[in-house]
């Protein structure tokens, strides 16, 4: 194989997004277009790995294979697919980020990676050294807005963490440098994807869905394989079909799901009110986003306070038979995200509240008084 990398110019700032990509999907795209716009990138390239060390790649698909199916799912002219690492014979992300500062030293790379990675990221190989090589940007993943950041890593490094108001500063910065980046995240996960294909795989609902037919013929292709496998008495897999492949739902609402979303918003901003939160104020997130319906943004006084406060919620929305909502940021409550579907509630002590800023980043004005509903 020849080792043949995307062109790249001295002074060029390029985001280095790597991973098995098995398959990729909309949610890479989505993390890509981020980075692209808040760290000033003229180019990510996506690093289609031979297979992640730490993961089990006997069923992993061909190099070749994935970077076809990437490259239809990127679909950007700014964003380049490559899977070099094979040809270059290196296994670890600290060795291709060695190759590539020596071979372009006047390019300004920065490693992305998403914050379910920083969570482990303690267990790579190399990865302090991976911080002394490039600055690093962490995007939000759904689950992993608060626990990342106290990891292993994260606290290791913690004193070459930037503010998320200097993120165009990030590419021409001395590493170490990094930066945990939140706003809107994907649900899309390629394990999901995966498990799909897995024995005793439920049937999806009937859903209207949003996908690309490049991901389906992906999956297909497989079935090809394991269909070839199968015959010859060496692999006995189940197929998927293009209706069982994870996609983000776009369903219409309807009244019953309008319904409970509003029933929602009201029991939060109930609780907010009777628990005295200050600066309370509700985002209308329909048509921005398919995260959720309304994000609700709220501050405590105290740790103390915005830990009542989310109790409170947490418990009306069971009694209420909302069920168990996700829960990140307790015990420590300096911010708590309390995730109930069609709902978001943040809840903040004021001084983190200000750090972080969430009604700027979402087009919302923060409120002067109480302003709640």
């Amino acid at each position: 194989m020849r080792l043949i990398l995307p062109p790249c110019a001295p002074g060029m700032r390029i985001g280095l997004y790597g991973g098995s990509f098995n398959p990729a999907h909309l949610g890479h795209r989505h993390v890509t277009l981020s980075a692209l716009r808040r760290l000033g990138l003229d180019r990510v390239w996506w690093l289609v790995s031979p297979g992640n060390p730490l993961k089990n790649r006997s069923s992993l698909p061909s190099v070749e294979e994935r970077c076809v199916q990437a490259r239809r799912i990127a679909r950007h002219p700014r964003i380049a697919v490559t899977g070099f690492e094979a040809a270059l014979g290196v296994r670890f992300t600290v060795q291709t980020l060695r190759f590539l500062t020596r071979r372009y030293p006047g390019v300004h790379f920065v490693w992305i990676m998403g914050a379910d990675s920083l969570a482990t990221f303690h267990r790579w190989k190399g990865f302090a050294e991976i911080a002394e090589l490039m600055p690093i940007a962490v995007i939000d993943r759904p689950g992993f807005t608060m626990t990342p950041l106290s990891a292993r890593a994260a606290r290791r490094l913690a004193g070459a963490r930037i503010p998320e108001r200097a993120v165009s500063t990030l590419a021409l910065r001395p590493p170490p440098a990094w930066i945990f980046l939140h706003g809107p995240r994907s649900p899309l996960s390629s394990t999901q994807i995966r498990a799909r294909i897995g024995p005793g795989t439920p049937q999806l609902p009937p859903a209207r869905l949003q996908s690309t037919p490049d991901t389906a013929n992906f999956i297909e292709s497989r079935n090809a394989r394991w269909r070839g496998a199968a015959e010859r008495g060496t692999r006995t897999l189940p197929e998927i079909s293009r209706t069982e492949m994870i996609r983000t739902p776009v369903q219409a609402p309807g009244e019953a799901g309008q319904a409970r979303s509003d029933d929602l918003k009201a029991l939060a901003l109930e609780c907010l009110d009777d628990m005295k939160a200050e600066e309370t104020i509700a985002i209308d997130l329909a048509g921005k986003t398919s995260l959720a319906d309304t994000m609700i943004i709220a501050s405590g006084r105290s740790q103390r306070h915005v830990g009542s406060i989310a109790d409170k919620i947490i418990q009306e929305m069971k009694n209420r038979g909302f069920g168990n909502a996700r829960v990140e940021g307790m015990p420590a409550c300096d911010w708590v995200l309390i995730d109930a579907g069609d709902v978001l509630v943040h809840i903040f002590r004021p001084e983190v509240r200000g750090f972080y800023n969430l009604e700027k980043m979402w087009g919302a004005d923060r409120p002067v008084g109480i302003a709640a509903g």
